[in-house]
């Protein structure tokens, strides 16, 4: 199991995976990162990942204790109406 942070789903635009011939995410498929850029294993290793593979998301930070807290206001999952 991996825990990463979504940053881009599909039709964006990264500038950091060698995978991608012209940078866009393809369709059905989202690019997750770990917090850490030197030492974590992700979508800059291993590219875009199809999103039936994601099995939960997680909306609610416990710890630490000073930065507990909904982890978003926004649920950037969701699909815009922009297609």
């Amino acid at each position: 199991m991996l825990c990463k942070r979504l940053t881009a789903k599909e039709y964006d635009t990264v500038l950091n995976c060698p995978s991608l011939r012209n940078g866009k995410i393809p369709a059905g498929h989202i690019y997750l990162e770990g917090d850490n850029a030197d030492s974590s294993t992700d979508s800059r290793v291993f590219g875009p990942v199809p999103e039936g593979l994601v099995q939960v998301r997680l909306v609610f930070r416990i710890w630490p204790l000073s930065r507990a807290g909904w982890l978003s206001n926004h649920w950037f999952w969701e699909k815009s109406n922009e297609s």
